[in-house]
């Protein structure tokens, strides 16, 4: 089974369904971003909840730094989500991955 933050990495979760958490809340390069906020996750391993709807949350983006020489060499974040724990493959509960992804759109 793929994290939220891999699913969204691939495009099967949309940017829609994950809230970016920022210190600073909005800015220029992150005008969706939010410092702050209550949030009711959706479980992302149910196919009966689709990603693609206005109210659904399926993650919480938590980026934490980038190295390398530009930015977007390598990025590590915290990835929050819920899992229903569908037929036994997964605890029931909420999911905290660390994650890092090279490349991101990067020369």
């Amino acid at each position: 089974h793929f994290s939220v933050g891999s699913k969204w990495f691939f495009n099967w979760v949309p940017s829609e369904s994950v809230v970016v958490m920022h210190p600073d809340g909005a800015t220029e390069t992150c005008p969706s971003c939010r410092s702050e906020g209550t949030f009711t996750l959706k479980p992302f391993d149910d196919s009966t909840i689709s990603p693609n709807k206005d109210d659904t949350i399926m993650g919480i983006h938590i980026p934490i730094t980038a190295i390398g020489s530009s930015t977007l060499d390598r990025y590590f974040s915290y990835w929050l989500s819920y899992r229903t724990g569908v037929e036994g493959n997964a605890a029931k509960g909420l999911s905290v991955h660390l994650t890092w992804f090279s490349n991101l759109g990067g020369a």
